[in-house]
């Protein structure tokens, strides 16, 4: 019993113990508690650190292999390149205010050219597309007149393009001819009296198109110059996008065609300066709503309608010929597709009303 320690003495010997040795018997839950907290800013790398990792990578003390192996073990992303130009284009096809008045210049073209041939002719407004005129400008053929235009006041150029057929067969009606067959296109330049006919068909549209834009903005396009060949068309916009309208002209026995190449920057003042006619109208006016609907009555609608459609071998086709029948059955069964200005809007069934095709519309598409 007598080596036996009595609680003082116990309590005397736990005091000599460190207090480090204590706490260290102790179980660490407050250890496990901070491992659990988030990782605080300080614990991040920093700038410098982030730089001296990538700068060891570069000189090699940091093997690649382990930098290599992290890489693979990331999750592939795949990503879809956005094309700001295909952007710019779809904003500028948007502009159905410019192909309202194309559609109106065409109506006042056939008038005028009609006066000066001393015949009927038809100007029909056919597209409007946006593109960049480096693409437009490689598809140009030889000869093909380029008109350079100044356009007033807004100090901007543009370019009216005539074909050759037009400019050709126009010569021809006013010398004479104008019969089916004369017309032949060739890989030439224009003569210089084809030339004058150019400059006069042009002073004549150019004044038709001033007229109609003269309500809404006091726009002159003034000719500049007359190219004859595309390499030679030195214009401020080689590298802008363009609105390019297209107008077919219709002789009777024949067809040509002319075209307005507006650069984007053209077509946004011009948008601008609409839209901002519209709004003192509509505030000026207050009948302008019905006034307005009225006037889009007036509007031509084109409608298309493919009556037979039928599918053959690629091998039937590179053998077909001149003189070659190809067999349609009698009337489709399917629903016909009627487009309105190139949209699919109606189905009808095709049938005869008055000794003359027709389609019965039978429902809207959805």
């Amino acid at each position: 019993m007598s080596e036996c320690m009595d609680q003082n003495e116990i309590d005397k010997l736990l005091e000599e113990f460190p207090e480090e040795e204590r706490i260290q018997e102790e179980p660490p839950t407050e250890k496990l508690a901070e491992e659990e907290k988030p990782i605080r800013s300080a614990e991040l790398l920093s700038q410098e650190e982030i730089d001296a990792l990538l700068k060891g990578l570069e000189e090699g003390e940091i093997p690649l292999e382990k930098a290599e192996e992290v890489a693979s073990e990331a999750p592939e992303r795949a990503f879809e390149r956005f094309d700001f130009r295909k952007w710019e284009l779809l904003e500028l096809e948007r502009n159905k205010e410019i192909v309202l008045m194309f559609q109106r210049f065409a109506r006042k073209a056939s008038a005028d050219l009609s006066d000066f041939l001393h015949r009927p002719v038809s100007v029909d407004f056919s597209e409007s597309k946006a593109m960049y005129f480096e693409e437009f400008i490689k598809k140009v053929s030889v000869p093909t007149a380029l008109i350079i235009l100044r356009v007033e006041p807004l100090g901007v150029e543009a370019l009216l393009v005539m074909d050759a057929k037009t400019v050709f067969y126009a010569v021809d009606i006013l010398f004479g001819g104008g019969r089916r067959g004369r017309i032949k296109v060739e890989g030439r330049e224009f003569t210089p009296i084809e030339t004058r006919i150019i400059r006069h068909i042009s002073n004549i549209l150019l004044e038709g198109f001033h007229l109609i834009w003269e309500p809404i903005y006091p726009l002159r396009f003034r000719m500049e110059k007359i190219e004859l060949s595309p390499e030679l068309a030195q214009v401020g916009f080689q590298r802008e996008s363009i609105l390019l309208g297209r107008f077919e002209v219709d002789f009777g026995p024949t067809t040509g065609a002319f075209s307005f190449c507006l650069p984007g920057t053209l077509v946004k003042m011009l948008r601008d300066q609409m839209n901002l006619r519209l709004k003192e109208e509509k505030a000026s006016d207050p009948n302008f709503k019905a006034r307005f609907l009225e006037a889009l009555k007036e509007v031509p609608v084109s409608l298309r309608v493919t009556f037979l459609r039928k599918q053959i071998r690629a091998e039937e086709f590179l053998k077909l010929k001149v003189g070659d029948m190809i067999a349609f059955p009698s009337r489709p069964d399917e629903e016909l597709i009627v487009e309105v200005e190139g949209i699919p809007l109606l189905q009808g069934k095709a049938g005869i009303s008055r000794g003359k095709r027709a389609v019965k519309i039978t429902g809207l598409l959805e």
